[in-house]
């Protein structure tokens, strides 16, 4: 739902409501009737799945779905102003320029529909909520193409939408921005000018993305990395981890979610393994394994334990053949104790279905062995050294830690490693 904004707050108007509803309608209501039996009226409705119609038609559910949301006339007409000050009047933009200056006249709000495919349609409302309807009170604006959105591609039913909220400014002075709401936990910061965004001639870049943001919807507990930095899992109470990944840009490193999952048991700890592709999460008696290359983690399988104390760390167990498919981790307990699994990484074009090893017949974790490190005193925490082993390297703002010493410590002040 869109309520339409006064120029100024102190302005009085008369209230108008915009329903962008799941049939793929539109609807315009206002109080056309004083009297009438309810405050507000269907004043009039647009069809977004009329509206963009592209030459290559795919009977999908996803081609069907339209996205729209309403530019008030107050943002448009500051934008237009904001445009025209800061414009080169002689420069190639000068017709779609014109042709906004005169969509302007007749101070218009505007209708934006979208498919998710790059096409994109504008109507103008011209006398919204006026008692004399014409067709003329909704006239088009422009058909582009080239208006392409960071959709989620592998959303799950109830993330498959998104919101959008426009408003004149940004970046510079004549910016448009829109903030994209996906429902898979994203927002996207989209720049552009109006009339480059409305222009209908071809253009590769009418959007400039300048930030994601997503995150946790709780405090998080705990964040663990892989060694070589790139990569980080954050986690929350409620057993919901979202994986990161360390990308540089223009104005330094920055983090972007590469996916997140939701587990049934307690999170005790996590390892990220392969380079942040897979990880391993150890519950209170039971190890799962994940694929996290999609952006909806998938539990491969899970192997059940009985360890004789608590388990305090998982470890990766270096091996001399670094570029093996094969990776072992061990669970140390309290006592010392620990046992150790194998795990067979699946490659990285596979494509990977099932849990509890449900893949044809393949299984990929299995118990390996148990130990005893000989310690007769209980342990408070094990963890990996960091930074330590070989000389200490920097990868972006995270540092580095070896795989290959660890570091345990008692209640009695005990250090070991």
């Amino acid at each position: 739902m869109h309520w339409r904004r006064p120029h100024h707050r102190e302005q009085s108007m008369e209230n108008v409501l915009y329903t962008i509803c799941a049939d793929n309608k539109i609807r315009i209501w206002a109080p056309m009737e004083r009297h009438g039996p309810s405050v507000l009226q269907l004043w009039n409705e647009i069809d977004m799945a009329a509206s963009i119609q592209p030459r290559h038609l795919v009977q999908t559910e996803q081609a069907t779905r339209r996205y729209g949301f309403i530019i008030d006339s107050r943002d448009f007409a500051l934008a237009m102003e904001r445009v025209v000050q800061c414009e080169n009047l002689h420069d190639k933009n000068h017709q779609a320029l014109e042709h906004l200056l005169e969509v302007a006249s007749k101070n218009p709000e505007i209708c934006v529909v979208l498919d998710g495919k790059g096409h994109m349609c504008a109507w103008g409302l011209e006398n919204v909520g006026s008692k004399v309807r014409s067709s003329a009170n909704i006239f088009n604006i422009a058909h582009v193409e080239g208006l392409h959105l960071s959709l989620p591609s592998e959303a799950l039913p109830h993330e498959d939408y998104a919101q959008f909220y426009p408003f004149s400014g940004g970046v510079f002075d004549d910016s448009f921005t829109i903030l994209a709401h996906y429902f898979d936990g994203r927002i996207e910061w989209l720049d552009s000018k109006i009339h480059i965004l409305f222009d209908p001639t071809p253009r590769k870049r009418r959007l400039i993305s300048r930030a994601i943001w997503s995150g946790h919807g709780g405090a998080i507990k705990k964040i663990v990395r892989t060694p070589v930095g790139k990569m980080l899992i954050s986690r929350t109470d409620d057993n919901k981890a979202t994986i990161w990944r360390q990308r540089s840009a223009s104005a330094g490193p920055v983090l972007v979610q590469q996916s997140s999952l939701l587990s049934d048991l307690h999170i005790h700890r996590t390892l990220l393994l392969d380079d942040g592709k897979f990880l391993v999460n150890l519950h209170h008696n039971a190890v799962s394994f994940w694929d996290v290359r999609p952006f909806h983690g998938t539990m491969l399988e899970k192997c059940d334990f009985q360890l004789s104390s608590k388990p305090l760390c998982v470890l990766l167990i270096p091996t001399t053949d670094a570029k093996s498919s094969t990776v072992y981790i061990a669970a140390i307990g309290v006592d010392m104790a620990g046992i150790a699994w194998e795990i067979d990484l699946p490659p990285d074009d596979g494509y990977v279905n099932g849990t509890d090893g449900v893949n044809g017949n393949r299984r990929y974790l299995r118990q390996f062995c148990t130990f005893n490190l000989g310690v007769e005193e209980d342990v408070s925490y094990i963890i990996p050294v960091d930074p330590a082993g070989s000389r200490v390297k920097i990868s972006g703002f995270l540092d580095l830690f070896a795989t290959d010493i660890a570091l345990s410590y008692t209640h009695g002040g005990t250090v070991r490693t």
